[in-house]
Formats: C-alpha cells, sequence, structure tokens
C-alpha cells in the first residue's frame, strides 16, 4: 500500500454545498481520499494510512465523515459483491463519475474504472427492447487483472 503524507487539510471545491462543519479529522479524511485518487479506498485503507502518518482517527469517525462527504458530493461511494466493504473515491467534479463501468480483479481486488463506446451501445439496446435502465455506477466486470495475469 502506498504511503500517503497527510499535508495541509484539503476541502470540497468551493461550487458544493457543504452541509457539515469542516473540521481537522475530516479534513484528514478528504485529503487522505485525494492523494489517493488514482484508486478506490476503504475505510481500512484511511484507517492505515492515517495512522501511518501519526494521525489516529477512530474507524467510527472515518465512516461517518465518509457518509457526510458522500452526502456532500464529494465522495463516490461503491458497494462491490465481493469486497467486505464499500470503497470510496474521491470526485473531481460534481456528478463527472457517469457512464462508465469498473473492472475488478479477482485476485488483487484493484478496481479500475472502464469507458467503451461499443458496450454502452449495447446497453442502450436493453434499455431500448427491455426497458431496463442499467446502473452504470454498480456494473462491474471481474477478472484478472493485466499485473496478476502476468504472474502466473
Amino acid at each position: 500500500m502506498k504511503t500517503v503524507i497527510i499535508k495541509e487539510p484539503i476541502m470540497c471545491d468551493a461550487n458544493r454545498d457543504v452541509i457539515s462543519r469542516n473540521t481537522k479529522q475530516k479534513a484528514m479524511i478528504l485529503s487522505c481520499i485525494k492523494e489517493n485518487i488514482h484508486r478506490h479506498i476503504t475505510v481500512d485503507d484511511v484507517y492505515d494510512l492515517l495512522k501511518d502518518n501519526n494521525n489516529q482517527v477512530g474507524k467510527a469517525t472515518i465512516y461517518r465523515y465518509l457518509s457526510q462527504l458522500e452526502k456532500e458530493d464529494c465522495v463516490k461511494k461503491y458497494s462491490f459483491m465481493n469486497k467486505k466493504g464499500a470503497c470510496f473515491r474521491y470526485l473531481e467534479e460534481k456528478s463527472k463519475c457517469k457512464e462508465h463501468y469498473h473492472l475488478m480483479c479477482d485476485i488483487c481486488g484493484i478496481v479500475m474504472h472502464f469507458e467503451n463506446n461499443e458496450l454502452q451501445k449495447a446497453l442502450n439496446i436493453i434499455q431500448s427492447n427491455h426497458n431496463f435502465e442499467i446502473n452504470d455506477t454498480k456494473t462491474v466486470f471481474y477478472g484478472m487483472c493485466r499485473s496478476c495475469n502476468n504472474e502466473k
């Protein structure tokens, strides 16, 4: 796991509605997620990263603040079937995280975003022919990532 040094507190962009007060702990949690924007991060990851940097924050506090940050559209919560808990990802822009799918490695658990116009066309056909709307934020394809595939 990559060690992240917590810099000065980073809060959501000014154009977002903030519904809770800003605290040092909340700022550290959001900073940790922003520093790991390239991946989906769990509560345990946040806890470990903060602890590694001598920032003791309890897991209950992390859960509570992540829930608030989700309501404020600062983070997106993902729940994957074969993962123990939810993953979170920082949203760079409000509602930017749309029309993509997820690839999840059965071996290492890495989650990657995936966009494909041909797949989107097929899903549009499903929607029009069967009046069934696919939730793209919850669509996950399971398999083996490049790194794990190279190791076998």
